[in-house]
């Protein structure tokens, strides 16, 4: 290699020249004949020879200073080369490591005389050699620099990850060429780095939102499914701050909280309700963290979001579905209550005037039983949209159940609640029921009551109302009767006594009968040899007339006057002993399922009885199904199970009765060891029209088989319906579709 002029090149030329005079005189002193000098000659050259010898020992001196410096240097430079906190390699062009330092060695864990004159391919783990050939080959044709990641191995470590910065260098002397390259060690970073490319990953495939933002709030990473809940593309994301997804609707409280709590260091958890990129809103639930360095100070804040709009819609159709009647889309009979013990409870009474007002229609049950329950439905919707118009605007309407109506009069004299009743009569008297080319008309029968300071309870006040409507219809209905408390005793007899004697005298004397209907299978189909016979047996009462009595009449009222456990004994009684003596029928149904009230329950001795009936008759336990309903089930959840397990212990099967008409049903169905889940008819009836039933019978349905549980749906009244039913994977369906009920001794003889 060529070399610049320096001043310790100018040295080694004097040097040089020095030498030459020495032995120009040494030479010359050879071939001269000294004998022959003058002294004057003499003494000329002994002076020039003994001053060569002094500036010769001087440029020695010099000559040995500098090599001292040299070496001095050089071996600074090994031991910086050695100890540098970076690895150096030099390779010769066939991949022979010429040289190496410390560092490296320490890399490989092995000593430097295991290194050198190997090749370096030797080092090189299995996945990185062919991009070791490639770089090779690239440097070589370019001669140039180049940089390059290699795993490299080792027989006394595991592989590690290296950065190489590599050069070309060609000596000019002897045309030799190598490769420098300098080496680091980036296994740590490329574990790092492996680490954030799978939570990257993971970020990037989980359900839920995740986004990152500085201190500031400005986001930094958010994850694809943040993009998916609000529309915006991450790079419309990323940059911006939460502020982008700002609906207006969260209140500042909240905003103003939430900081408050991360800039304290702990986590915050909320729902806000956001908009998206297309403008439409959703409800986010958000869990907020502060994200720490070492030292314990926050740097980031990390959210993690998800949409729960549906959950918020279906709790909001649950929350309706609670407080309202399914049919009418009137306040329910359980909504109506809660707000009367609210107001007793927290209006002061003796400074204000209210008003109750409870309505049974007249002739009802006429439209029902001659024209089927479509028309007694679509009946009692109309009559909904009749009493909303005739009460003020303030006041609450309530279907109370059947064809009863509520209305709560808020800061209403008893004065003005007979003006709007008298609408009320008015309206009704007006109205006309129009089915199938008939034209029907209806009466009203109405109980007015004050509520005042004398007031006592819910149970009294709706005691009085019901009286007052009982003396309506007792004195011709159609008609508005005001509850007095002097007039208290002719209601309760025209009210309970009158029943009462009905029912008992039904029991004595044996009019009350059974009637069966067929529960018929959806899925799977059977083949007609193999076809499963279910039936439900129901109640009828006969008056004295020989006319049929539905159970909507009389059952309300025995449930009111405690009568409903003697009747549960009339029918476990009579239809044990039809069963004893109709083993053929017996052998040929599948189930025959048997109502029992919420009282009957809770009664020691009536399940007692149940056993005791059982093994007296013989009959085989797991053909009979007990239905109960999810009301009854609920009022007393233990008392139920250690009813329900009782009987199961004997092989005896459970259906749960009404099932979806309270918001309870889910939180307690897991509680409840039953086999059969029957469905509301007031989910299933409207299922072709209603998207919102359709899908809450696709829901409990789901919920049923989920528990191992089959569903049945009642109220079945269309091929149509069944076809959905079916479709959606119902088991069983029950209703006028299929069969009529039919009484129960008639198809004991076919």
């Amino acid at each position: 290699m060529k070399s610049k002029n320096t001043d310790d090149d100018s040295t080694f030329t004097d040097i040089d020249k020095l030498r030459a005079r020495v032995n120009k005189l040494v030479t010359h002193r050879r071939q001269k004949d000294i004998s022959h000098m003058s002294p004057m000659e003499m003494v000329s050259l002994l002076y020039e020879f003994e001053t060569s010898q002094v500036e010769l020992q001087m440029q020695n001196e010099e000559l040995i200073r500098i090599y001292d410096e040299l070496l001095t240097a050089s071996n600074k430079y090994a031991e910086l080369y050695d100890l540098a906190p970076i690895g150096y390699l030099s390779l010769s062009t066939n991949g022979i490591i010429e040289q190496c330092n410390l560092t490296f060695a320490m890399m490989l864990a092995l000593p430097k005389s295991k290194i050198i004159n190997k090749a370096f391919l030797d080092f090189i783990a299995e996945e990185s050699q062919d991009s070791y050939y490639l770089a090779q080959i690239e440097l070589l044709e370019k001669q140039g620099k180049q940089r390059i990641e290699l795993r490299l191995k080792s027989p006394s470590k595991a592989p590690f990850w290296t950065h190489f910065e590599n050069i070309y260098v060609e000596a000019l002397e002897d045309k030799s060429s190598s490769i420098l390259s300098v080496v680091t060690n980036i296994e740590q970073r490329r574990t790092v780095e492996d680490e954030q490319r799978k939570l990257s990953y993971a970020l990037g495939c989980i359900s839920s939102g995740v986004f990152i933002t500085d201190l500031s709030g400005k986001i930094e990473y958010a994850n694809r499914k943040l993009s998916d809940i609000t529309g915006y593309s991450r790079s419309e994301i990323i940059g911006k701050t939460p502020e982008l997804f700002k609906s207006g609707d969260t209140a500042d409280a909240t905003i103003s909280e939430l900081w408050t709590t991360l800039r304290a260091g702990r986590e915050w958890a909320g729902e806000v309700h956001n908009r998206k990129k297309d403008g439409s809103y959703y409800w986010a639930r958000n869990f907020i963290s502060c994200i720490k360095n070492p030292q314990g100070k926050i740097t980031h804040y990390i959210a993690i979001q998800n949409d729960v709009t549906l959950e918020y819609e279906l709790n909001e159709q649950l929350n309706y579905q609670a407080s309202h009647d399914a049919l009418t889309r009137l306040i329910n009979r359980l909504e109506f209550d809660r707000r009367i013990v609210r107001l007793l409870a927290h209006e002061p009474l003796e400074n204000c005037e209210h008003a109750l007002c409870y309505m049974d229609l007249d002739h009802f049950k006429i439209i029902n039983d001659t024209c089927g329950h479509f028309a007694g439905d679509e009946l009692l919707r109309q009559v909904s949209k009749v009493l909303l118009k005739s009460v003020r605007n303030r006041d609450t309407l309530a279907r109370l159940g059947g064809d009863e109506f509520g209305v709560l009069m808020e800061h209403c004299s008893l004065e003005q609640a007979l003006r709007v009743t008298k609408t009320i009569l008015r309206e009704i008297e007006d109205y006309r029921f129009f089915w199938q080319g008939q034209s029907f008309k209806i009466g009203i029968s109405i109980g007015l009551v004050a509520i005042s300071d004398k007031t006592r309870n819910l149970t009294e006040l709706l005691k009085q109302a019901d009286a007052a409507c009982y003396s309506a219809k007792h004195l011709g209905r159609n008609r508005v009767h005001t509850y007095q408390v002097d007039d208290s005793e002719i209601a309760r007899q025209h009210g309970d006594i009158q029943w009462t004697t009905r029912i008992k005298d039904a029991l004595e004397f044996d009019r009350f009968s059974l009637y069966a209907q067929a529960i018929h299978q959806l899925s799977p189909q059977t083949s007609p040899g193999n076809k499963e016979v279910r039936y439900e047996l129901l109640l009828r009462m006969q008056d004295e007339n020989k006319g049929v009595i539905s159970p909507s009449v009389f059952l309300p009222a025995a449930e009111r006057y405690d009568l409903m456990i003697k009747i549960d004994e009339w029918v476990i009684e009579h239809v044990f002993n039809l069963l004893r003596e109709n083993p053929a029928f017996v052998k040929k149904m599948k189930s025959i399922s048997i109502n029992l009230s919420g009282k009957s329950l809770t009664d020691v001795d009536f399940l007692a009885s149940i056993i005791s009936r059982l093994r007296i008759s013989g009959i085989d336990a797991s053909k009979i199904c007990f239905e109960i309903t999810e009301t009854a089930v609920i009022s007393n959840l233990n008392a139920a199970i250690h009813f329900i397990s009782a009987l199961k212990a004997l092989g005896c099967c459970f259906a749960l009765d009404d099932f979806g008409s309270g918001l309870s049903s889910f939180f307690y169905l897991k509680n409840l060891p039953v086999e059969y889940l029957k469905i509301d008819g007031m989910f299933v009836k409207d299922i072709l029209t209603e998207p919102l039933d359709k899908e809450m019978v696709k829901s409990m349905n789901d919920i049923g088989h989920v528990m191992h549980m089959k569903t049945v749906a009642e109220f079945v009244e269309s091929a149509d319906i069944a076809a959905q039913l079916k479709e959606i994977g119902i088991d069983y369906a029950q209703g006028f579709c299929f069969s009529n009920p039919q009484p129960f001794e008639q198809l004991l003889g076919n």
